[in-house]
């Protein structure tokens, strides 16, 4: 497949998603009778963004390591090596979601409780979520492993068995721990 024609393909769904939404959205907007805001309680924009900007940095830092490893391949190797590259290339979708994650905790630390961060209260958090959150994170995580395969042109078997092997268990250990 050629980067036009994944670009197209990537396009054309993400084109669906977002007619999709609209759709959606006008539907339940004539079924419930939904009516608009009053522009008095609509905040402007500056106002929204002072109180707000702090959530628009996840954006970048979900966005701008993605781009790194998409569009700026030369300069990765410019500045870390074609080994410091590949490295990079291959642990972006681990370290990004950590790296946001800290950085969540670090501006919601003030929606806590308490007001302050404490080890047990983290954990109670994490616990409660955790139901919710690992599902996507290993689906993430093998797309991402069988993606690699896909890239060398020859899908070679072994990566996605082991990956479907290590699926399985996550999955027979998650029913044991939550049933």
């Amino acid at each position: 497949m050629t980067l036009s024609a994944w670009m197209i393909a990537a396009y054309s769904i993400g084109a669906w998603f977002f007619i999709q939404r609209w759709m959606t959205l006008y539907i339940l907007y004539r079924v419930y009778k939904v009516q608009p805001m009053p522009a008095t309680e609509i905040p402007s924009f500056s106002s929204g963004f002072k109180k707000g900007w702090a959530a628009f940095v996840i954006l970048a830092l979900i966005f701008l390591p993605l781009f790194l490893d998409a569009q700026a391949k030369d300069w990765l190797i410019g500045r870390l090596g074609e080994e410091g590259s590949a490295a990079y290339s291959s642990s972006v979708m681990m370290f990004t979601p950590g790296l946001v994650g800290a950085y969540a905790i670090f501006i919601g630390r003030k929606s806590i409780s308490s007001g302050r961060l404490k080890l047990g209260k983290l954990v109670d958090i994490f616990s409660k979520s955790l139901p919710k959150v690992v599902p996507i994170a290993v689906t993430i995580y093998f797309a991402e492993e069988d993606k690699q395969d896909i890239q060398v042109g020859e899908i070679d078997l072994t990566p996605i068995n082991e990956s479907q092997r290590v699926y399985n268990y996550l999955h027979d250990r998650k029913k044991e721990l939550y049933s």
